[in-house]
């Protein structure tokens, strides 16, 4: 059986998308799937305050744009945990498929070789057959809980948010205090529009782990989305407290502020972004004195 990450494991993966996160590609992403959502505002922060050209941009959007931005950014170090980093070529995913490929033909009914096989085609974006051969480690050995949690993981990366949601929630019956698989249920009902259910979970993501600062991060643009932008503040508060120099956090909790008339707080939060990223300092900034 595979070994589950540890809290090692989520620590290291996250540090290292903090740095090297594809906002850029992200934000391409949500423009694709929000362009038939409103004309009203296109939510994507790196568009904001073009000359001229988001008049329409209310605070309310720009902090629900960066929660989403956020969300997705967790949703790949969720990613990144469950399935595990791709090979640097896609000759050396295609020799490691046809390897797992054979290890399912010499031992058909071994959960893990199909569990592996899983791993293999999703680290190739592969996520149809990634998707079949989890469901096969799941119909040999119906409660092994990290193919449920991979199997969620793959259904999200699709889009398939319904199927994310029950995945799951098998992973979580399986292995209560699965961490991995709370955060990805919280992610999946957020893209699911499921605000406090996707609140409930992040929470208990927390509760498992208490110094997990996605996870207060998550809260926090879940809260906001939500209109709570108090309960929003304090959860931003938590991630900076565990990771101070968490650029997303201090830009929430500055556009959190805001919204709330607290633009002294909010000054605040854009100064110390400065020091920390000049693209989000400068959106922050934006939003203050538009």
């Amino acid at each position: 059986m595979a070994e589950t990450p540890s809290k090692l494991d989520f620590i290291k993966v996250y540090d290292w998308l903090v740095c090297n996160i594809d906002k850029e590609g992200l934000m391409r992403e949500n423009e694709r799937i929000d362009m038939a959502a409103t004309e009203a505002y296109k939510p994507l922060p790196g568009d904001l305050k073009r000359v001229g050209e988001w008049r329409h941009v209310r605070k309310e959007g720009a902090i629900a744009t960066w929660a989403r931005i956020l969300r997705l950014s967790y949703f790949a170090l969720a990613i990144a945990i469950f399935i595990g980093n791709a090979y640097a070529g896609s000759g050396e995913n295609m020799a490691e498929i046809d390897t797992c490929k054979q290890a399912v033909i010499a031992k058909p009914d071994d959960p893990e070789a199909h569990f592996k096989l899983g791993n293999a085609y999703a680290k190739s974006g592969m996520y149809t057959e990634a998707i079949e051969a989890y469901k096969q480690a799941i119909r040999i050995e119906p409660d092994y809980a990290d193919a449920h949690c991979k199997l969620g993981a793959v259904y999200a990366k699709s889009g398939m948010y319904t199927e994310a949601i029950e995945a799951f929630k098998q992973a979580i019956r399986i292995k209560p205090d699965y961490v991995g698989a709370h955060l990805g249920l919280g992610i999946s009902y957020d893209e699911s529009g499921m605000h406090q259910e996707a609140i409930a979970a992040y929470k208990q993501a927390i509760r498992i782990e208490p110094d997990f600062a996605g996870a207060h991060n998550n809260l926090g643009a879940a809260y906001a989305e939500s209109g709570m932008y108090r309960e929003a503040i304090e959860a931003f508060i938590q991630a900076i407290r565990i990771k101070p120099d968490d650029v997303g956090a201090h830009f929430g909790l500055g556009a959190a502020c805001l919204i709330l008339n607290e633009r002294g707080s909010a000054l605040e939060q854009y100064k110390i972004l400065k020091d920390l990223d000049a693209e989000a300092a400068n959106k922050l900034f934006d939003l203050i004195y538009k």
